[in-house]
């Protein structure tokens, strides 16, 4: 595996952004500020860039990157995001604000609005799609105490309705639509906000939208938290996580529904937890992440690095970075686009101040379509 270092200060960030911006001004990020999050003995202030941290070997040269989208409304971190249709839905987030907040990006538009709230307040859970609807399961209720409660939105009626719980409550859960059943894996069996302290569950449980039952599935080979999942081929993948022993992890867990059997794939090339995964041009796309060891202390990273896993070539594929590093954000694909949504280049939770940011960006799916030119 490639070795790691954080690439720029911070001053030179800021100086090739400016430069950038007088020939490139579409791509270029949202101007967040220097600094990030307020002065807390407990959160210390976050500097743009200060977290940044990729593989050594840069990416492979391409003639596409990605593409910056209007700013979201708010700047949700902890949160989540899955596509309806054309439309991205973006859901909760830490800090008393966003904790119901649901925000929607019409990609055809390229349009934000707020069509709702949920019900009840939540974060560290993964929204999905199903027939026109949005369903969410699990997560922090209120961002504490991890819940078994199921949601359904009925967009085109704008009306919620609770759904039969989970069997156990997690947080930090993944979650994937295969077919007609919703497959909710992973998560940590209390709250995250003090290292060392959550053990990750290896639960995989079912639920059925035609007989609206849940089932319990084999566990996974890898308890853990803080995971993203994402479907390919019909096929459950779970991405990196946490464990007791380690805040970012490289193993992959992939679940065949067919045969009732778990496998683990070739490592991530970076350690993440709190990713955004999504599909793409029959491969999975997985965004940004980080490591949070000793947040309070400093410590940990955020990554701009994108990857693509081709299953036919059992390899991973660098994509071109994001602008930003991001962790704790959505990733989603619709309209021929992939999306990755707001987050925060900041470890830790600040929740004396703003830690997130509003920038979105999109890649083409062509782009990892293709495969990587040759070096």
């Amino acid at each position: 595996m490639p070795g790691l270092h954080i690439i720029l200060p911070v001053g030179f960030i800021v100086a090739v952004m400016a430069l950038g911006a007088l020939a490139a001004t579409d791509n270029l990020p949202e101007p967040i500020g220097d600094l990030v999050g307020q002065d807390d003995p407990l959160n210390p202030p976050c500097h743009l860039g200060l977290f940044r941290r990729s593989p050594e070997e840069p990416p492979q040269p391409r003639d596409v990157r990605w593409r910056n989208e209007p700013r979201a409304p708010r700047a949700p971190v902890e949160g989540s995001a899955t596509a309806v249709g054309d439309v991205v839905y973006a859901t909760n987030g830490s800090g008393p604000h966003d904790l119901r907040r649901v925000l929607a990006f019409d990609t055809r538009t390229r349009r934000w609005s707020e069509p709702t709230q949920t019900p009840v307040g939540l974060n560290h859970n993964q929204p999905v799609g199903y027939r026109g609807d949005l369903y969410l399961a699990g997560g922090f209720l209120d961002g504490v105490d991890p819940t078994a409660r199921f949601w359904r939105y009925d967009i085109d009626g704008d009306r919620w309705n609770e759904l039969p719980q989970m069997r156990e409550p997690r947080g930090g859960v993944g979650a994937a639509v295969i077919g007609d059943k919703l497959y909710s894996v992973g998560g940590g069996e209390n709250e995250f906000y003090f290292e060392g302290v959550v053990r990750g569950t290896p639960t995989l449980e079912i639920y059925d939208f035609r007989t609206g039952e849940w089932t319990t599935g084999p566990d996974m080979p890898h308890p853990r938290h803080h995971v993203t999942a994402g479907a390919v081929d019909g096929k459950l993948y779970v991405v990196g996580g946490r464990s007791m022993e380690r805040q970012a992890l490289t193993v992959v867990d992939r679940y065949d529904p067919k045969t009732g059997e778990w496998e683990t794939l070739a490592p991530l090339p970076i350690g993440v937890s709190s990713a955004g995964v999504t599909s793409a041009a029959g491969k999975l796309v997985v965004s940004g992440g980080a490591d949070e060891t000793n947040w309070r202390e400093g410590g940990g990273y955020v990554t701009p690095s994108a990857w693509a896993y081709d299953p036919k070539g059992e390899r991973w594929e660098r994509l071109p970075d994001h602008h930003i590093e991001r962790r704790g954000h959505g990733a989603a694909t619709a309209n021929g686009r992939v999306y990755a949504l707001m987050g925060s280049p900041c470890t830790g939770i600040k929740e004396t101040g703003p830690t997130g940011t509003r920038t979105v960006e999109s890649l083409p799916v062509s782009a990892i379509r293709e495969s990587p030119p040759e070096r």
